[in-house]
Formats: structure tokens, C-alpha cells, sequence
């Protein structure tokens, strides 16, 4: 993507979402040292044996290194589908993405659940971007599932059933987006 062509708000908001990948990057390489350090303490008093207790420490980081690389590679991805999206929207999508941003956790701000761009509707799971158009959504269902006030989004198409993680606030913000679109959707909170 050339940054070049974007206006300053938008660049100051794909720098910010490079920045929260290296800060993403430093937590998912911090967080296997850690584990690492603590289940070595912890082997090192159980096991007498040091030879089995290298074996299951060079195990537990192979499987450490492993999820850091595909969390950090995941998130990469999607941030890149983001950032390309923001270069093809309208003024007024990107300030509804902005807008968007207050309903999110601080850690979160730069990787949104879905974004929206020419009328059109994306949600970012694992390996893929989503396309929906707003206008065929017929239903959306909200499903608290912890204590942190987040749940499932359920957005119901004629041919398809996809879901989204988001708060409560966030689903009804997403809610009110999707009713501009579609005066008709039926929106419920279980």
C-alpha cells in the first residue's frame, strides 16, 4: 500500500496500527520467555532428572515458538487486509471507523472486529476477510459469553451465518451501522 497517497489522518492511523503490530509482536515474544522461566523453576524442583527436564523445556518452547509465530503472522495479515481497506474508503467510512475505535479496549483500538468500506461490510476471522454486503443481513444476535461484557455476534444472511467477537457497547454501535443499511434487520441480545 502506498502511504503517500493517503491524508495525514489516515497515515497517522496506519502508523499507529505498525506500531500496535511491533507492540503485539513484543508481548507474543515476551510471553513464551516467560512461560518458558516458569515452567523451567518449577522442573528443575520436581524432576531430579536434568536430561528429561531439557526434553520437556525444548518441547514446551518448539510449541511456544510455534503459537507466537502463527499469532503474530494472523494478526499481521489481518492488519494488512485493514490498512488496504483504508486506502479505498470514502471520508466518511474512515471517520466511521474512527468512530468505531471508542467502542473498543485500549489493546484492541487498531484491530477491529469489522470494518466497513464502499458499502460493504468485512469481518476478519483467522485466514480470511469477509465480504458482506449490509443490505442482505437479516438478522444479528448478540450472545454474552464472560464477565468482561463480551459475546458472539451472530449476523445472519439468506445463505450464510457469520460471527464476530465484540462488548456489548461495540454490538450496539455495530447494531446501529447495520440498521442505517438495512431498516429491517431484526437485532436481539440474548
Amino acid at each position: 500500500m502506498n502511504n503517500t497517497l493517503l491524508s495525514s489522518e489516515r497515515q497517522q492511523y496506519v502508523e499507529n496500527q505498525n506500531k500496535y503490530i511491533k507492540q503485539a509482536a513484543v508481548f507474543f515474544a515476551c510471553t513464551p520467555i516467560v512461560t518458558i522461566a516458569f515452567f523451567a523453576g518449577i522442573f528443575f524442583y520436581i524432576i531430579p532428572d536434568k536430561s528429561q527436564i531439557y526434553n520437556l523445556l525444548l518441547a514446551i518452547s518448539v510449541a511456544e515458538i510455534l503459537a507466537f509465530y502463527f499469532s503474530y503472522r494472523v494478526l499481521k495479515k489481518k492488519i494488512q487486509n485493514q490498512q488496504e481497506l483504508i486506502a479505498q474508503m470514502s471520508d466518511t467510512d474512515f471517520q466511521q471507523l474512527l468512530n468505531t475505535q471508542k467502542y473498543l479496549f485500549p489493546l484492541m483500538k487498531y484491530n477491529p472486529p469489522f470494518v466497513f468500506c464502499r458499502d460493504k461490510l468485512y469481518l476478519f476471522p483467522l485466514f480470511n476477510i469477509k465480504e458482506i454486503n449490509p443490505t442482505t443481513i437479516k438478522q444479528l444476535n448478540w450472545r454474552y459469553y464472560n464477565r468482561q461484557n463480551r459475546g458472539m455476534t451472530f449476523i445472519k444472511t439468506p445463505n450464510t451465518t457469520n460471527v464476530a467477537k465484540m462488548t456489548k457497547e461495540l454490538y450496539l454501535h455495530f447494531a446501529s451501522i447495520i440498521k442505517h443499511y438495512n431498516p429491517s434487520v431484526q437485532i436481539e441480545m440474548l
